[in-house]
């Protein structure tokens, strides 16, 4: 049953949150507390004068008042240490989670007010949007047209009425690479060593690979953040961490696919992963989910060859349907129409090597679709 008028929780995708039985229960308090106008944060007690957090300062007259929640006069992004020190002697000043809670309508009638433009792209974005099977796929077009305005600085520090639950357990934004460090365990000589990885004569480094085939070593190192995925490996120096954004940046400048591609990708009908790829070949591993099937296609510049090593696979080879089972394969030339289909209970998976002269996810052209995409990817 849809609900006229909800309660919307907002949170940020990279908190850190010790205590959840306790964040719950703060949440459940701030519940009782919405009103048709007001939106709630949850301000962190502070710890230090940190300057890669926004402040929050609140009204000084209810400091000493016995209420959970206070009204919040002013919000300050991230000052400089000189500034972040006054604040942290100051008992007014919280940290600022980037957490909200309010009426939906609190939210968007201040859109309304405040980013009237924003409000329109969405508005127009979703009532252009299409049904695909559980999912709603907004309008792409408007929706591109967004500038990238947080939440904070479009509504939250115009609306009029902004109160605060102070939040006293621990709790981080994750912001950095840095902030990882606090929340695992260190050795002696202060280095945090995570996956496959080995640290070696150095101190107050943080060593993380996420992929096992790929083992990071650190040989004298000091200040130092290594971080090894299965795309890319990054090394900055610890005062450095805040600036990954910049560094992503760079690399969208000069097209370097890493900054928006990932070698692991999801789709409606499963998954593939990138295992190798060079100049004219690249081979994937591919899952379909039970009773799921690809689009029927063809390729251009490409041909396709499909080793099953997990399952039973339907496979659509021109006018031919073929089963292929366990270590058994099929060749798809360019131009002929195919699709690979999961017919079985359990999720299938094939190994695909394509040669061509382009291996782009672009040059493909969709005859029949389960999930609506024959004019998109």
């Amino acid at each position: 049953k849809l609900i006229e008028n909800p309660t919307v929780l907002i949170l940020p995708a990279d908190h850190w949150i010790e205590n959840s039985i306790y964040f719950k229960e703060l949440i459940r308090i701030a519940y009782d507390h919405i009103d048709n106008d007001n939106i709630i944060t949850f301000g962190i007690k502070p710890t230090y004068p940190n300057t890669g957090y926004g402040w929050i300062e609140l009204n000084p007259k209810e400091i000493n008042n016995t209420s959970n929640i206070q009204s919040v006069i002013n919000f300050y992004e991230k000052p400089n240490l000189e500034k972040a020190s006054e604040f942290f002697l100051n008992k007014s000043f919280y940290w600022n989670s980037g957490i909200y809670l309010g009426k939906a309508s609190s939210f968007v009638n201040s859109y309304k007010k405040f980013d009237q433009r924003t409000m329109n792209l969405v508005k127009d974005s979703y009532e252009k949007a299409k049904k695909d099977l559980f999912f709603l796929r907004i309008d792409e077009k408007k929706w591109k047209k967004l500038k990238n305005v947080s939440v904070d600085y479009a509504i939250i520090e115009k609306h009029k009425k902004i109160n605060m639950i102070p939040f006293e357990e621990k709790w981080s934004d994750i912001g950095s690479l840095l902030s990882l460090m606090e929340y695992h365990s260190i050795d002696k000589e202060s280095n945090v060593v995570q996956g496959s990885a080995t640290s070696i004569d150095c101190n107050n480094t943080f060593l993380k690979s996420e992929n096992e085939k790929i083992h990071i070593v650190g040989l004298g190192l000091n200040n130092i953040i290594a971080i090894s995925t299965q795309d890319a490996v990054i090394c900055l120096e610890k005062n450095k961490s805040e600036n990954v954004k910049k560094a992503v940046e760079i690399l969208e400048q000069r097209g370097i696919d890493q900054a928006n591609n990932s070698l692991y990708d999801f789709r409606p009908w499963g998954s593939f992963e990138v295992l190798s790829k060079g100049k004219n070949y690249q081979v994937k591993k591919i899952e379909v989910y039970p009773f799921c099937k690809l689009s029927l296609q063809s390729h251009k510049y490409r041909s396709e060859h499909w080793v099953v090593v997990k399952g039973e696979a339907r496979i659509i080879l021109g006018d031919e349907v073929k089963i292929i089972s366990e270590n058994e394969s099929v060749y798809i030339n360019s131009g002929v129409k195919h699709r690979l289909e999961n017919a079985t209970k359990k999720t299938i998976t094939i190994i695909e090597v394509q040669t061509g002269t382009y291996l782009g996810e672009d040059d493909i052209v969709r005859y029949e679709d389960d999930y609506k995409r024959l004019n998109s990817e």
